[in-house]
């Protein structure tokens, strides 16, 4: 997908074909493996408070207090989240769940995930 057709009022991505870049860890904790995200902004607001995108992760288990409120849908892949306070919750591909922000979670990929996202924040998103 080029740059300009990301500019448009209307753009189409086969997701599993965009092309991914590595993703620095934000605010991760890791309780076991090796954290290694890669993702594609594929739209952000003009103010920053809001994008969506493609991430992805091979089998990590961390620890992450929400940093903005975010939806996405699992398109490969398995992983659980368990809120701090909460059930754990199995995520598969075809799956969808929405995470308020300051939510402190466990995740815990088994398979690569990939997802697509939306997130928001009333402060410029670190994406």
């Amino acid at each position: 997908m080029s740059d300009s057709a990301l500019q448009s009022a209307v753009a189409v991505a086969r997701v599993l074909d965009v092309p991914l870049q590595s993703y620095p860890p934000t605010q991760e904790r890791v309780i076991e493996g090796e954290l290694e995200m890669r993702a594609a902004v594929l739209w952000k607001s003009d103010d920053g408070t809001a994008a969506t995108g493609i991430w992805q992760c091979p089998p990590v288990k961390l620890s992450l207090e929400h940093p903005f409120d975010e939806t996405f849908v699992v398109l490969e892949g398995s992983m659980t989240i368990t809120p701090e306070s909460g059930e754990a919750r199995c995520l598969e591909a075809g799956d969808a769940i929405v995470i308020p922000l300051g939510t402190i979670n466990v995740w815990d990929v088994h398979e690569t995930v990939t997802k697509v996202f939306a997130v928001h924040n009333s402060r410029r998103l670190p994406i």
